[in-house]
């Protein structure tokens, strides 16, 4: 296992520390780095609910990472726990499969010390304003690494669509083919409605309930792409292609939930990165919203661009 190479300077980073941690889940945790272990450089810190270290391993690219949702809501277990699989993986040499199963039992036994309810702050009172955003997210991050990953079979196909992204992007007059998707594709994407949204399932729609927003499939660039950004009142937003315009997914416009907010800029991203103008993302954000909302209509746009990047001459 061989790291990939970073810039020789020197990194200052400003870490967490143990002091909002609260004592029963700081119990769990392992030991960390060594002082002058590379860990603390190469895994760095937290930005958003994930943080995440990326190695090459026989010559093919990796990430791992851990999340604020399973680390009981604090960065600082996240932060430690991802320094103590970095060495294991550098420093024992253990296989990244291993050392996931590892992670995975620190998680539970973080879950174990905090019964009934969400993760809580180093004061014992749930957390509040920007922090409450950030565990929403995270708990959103943590549900869908929770869920079975195929390890050589996803690694193929994200080394695919990186691939394809490239050759994509050296195209001059920047128009998308149209393509029917492949087999591999619809096993791996789940059903959606005409309009993009997810449609929603047989039981959903027998009970009455409202219709759910599905997430962009495990492993996409969208889930590291799609930033959260706390101000004004809050929104996700990602650079379009390689043009200086952000789109916003609004937290307001979404009655607030931070969540489904999330869910639709994943989903949007998806949708640009698959070659779609500008304008369908805007109107697959706005079917989304009425989607996400169980038919209700959403709030007037705020904080949200109103016009598609300037086209290049």
């Amino acid at each position: 296992v061989s790291s990939l190479s970073l810039p020789s300077a020197p990194l200052r980073m400003e870490f967490s520390t143990a002091d909002e941690v609260d004592a029963t889940v700081l119990a769990t945790l392992p030991e960390d780095a060594p002082p002058d272990s590379d860990a603390w450089k190469r895994c760095g810190k937290c930005k958003g609910p994930n943080c995440i270290f990326k190695f090459a391993s026989d010559g093919v690219k990796n990430q791992f990472q851990t999340t604020m949702g399973k680390a009981g809501g604090f960065k600082y277990a996240a932060e430690r726990i991802l320094r103590a699989c970095w060495v294991k993986i550098h420093q024992d040499g253990q296989s990244k499969d291993e050392v996931l199963r590892w992670r995975d039992e620190l998680y539970d036994q973080i879950a174990a010390v905090q019964p009934g309810g969400p993760a809580r702050g180093a004061a014992g009172a749930p957390p509040d304003g920007a922090a409450a955003a950030a565990a929403a997210v995270a708990s959103s991050a943590a549900a869908a690494a929770a869920q079975p990953v195929q390890d050589k079979a996803l690694e193929e196909k994200a080394s695919k669509a990186k691939k394809a992204k490239k050759e994509k992007a050296k195209e001059s007059n920047g128009k998308a083919k149209e393509s029917s998707p492949t087999e591999e594709t619809k096993q791996a994407t789940p059903a959606r409605a005409s309009n993009g949204a997810s449609a929603p399932s047989a039981a959903a729609s027998a009970s009455g309930a409202s219709p759910e927003v599905e997430d962009a499939p495990i492993g996409h660039d969208a889930w590291i792409k799609v930033k959260y950004d706390p101000h004004a009142a809050g929104h996700f937003k990602f650079r379009y292609l390689d043009s200086k315009s952000l789109f916003r997914v609004a937290v307001g416009r979404c009655d607030g939930d931070v969540e489904l907010a999330g869910r639709v800029a994943r989903l949007c991203y998806v949708k640009m990165e698959a070659g779609a103008p500008y304008e369908e993302c805007q109107q697959l954000r706005e079917e989304l919203y009425t989607v996400g909302l169980g038919g209700k209509r959403p709030k007037a746009p705020g904080g949200e661009e109103s016009a598609p990047p300037a086209k290049k001459a």
